[in-house]
C-alpha cells in the first residue's frame, strides 16, 4: 500500500512538473506574440503621427479655400467675357 501511494506522489508530481513545463512555455509563446503585437502598434502610431502631421501641413483653412474659389471663379468670368466680345459681331 505504502508503494501504491509512493507511486501515486511520484506519478502526481511529475504531472504537475509537466504542466508547469506546458503552462510556462504557453506563457512565452504568449509573451511573444504580445511583443510582436506592441512592436506593430508602436510601428502604426508613428505612421499614424506621420501622417497627422502631413494632413496638418497639407490644412487649408476654410477662408483660404473660399479665396481660392473666388480666385478661379473670377479668372473664368473674364475669360469667358473676353470670349464673350470676341464672338459679337461688330
Amino acid at each position: 500500500m505504502e508503494s501504491l501511494n509512493a507511486i501515486i506522489e511520484v506519478a502526481g508530481g511529475a504531472l504537475i512538473a509537466v504542466m508547469g513545463y506546458l503552462l510556462s512555455k504557453k506563457d512565452a509563446t504568449q509573451e511573444a506574440k504580445i511583443d510582436d503585437l506592441y512592436t506593430k502598434h508602436e510601428a502604426d502610431a508613428a505612421k499614424l503621427q506621420s501622417l497627422e502631421v502631413k494632413i496638418a501641413e497639407n490644412h487649408y483653412p476654410k477662408s483660404e479655400i473660399n479665396q481660392i474659389v473666388d480666385s478661379l471663379k473670377k479668372y473664368l468670368d473674364d475669360r469667358f467675357d473676353r470670349i464673350e466680345q470676341m464672338s459679337r459681331p461688330k
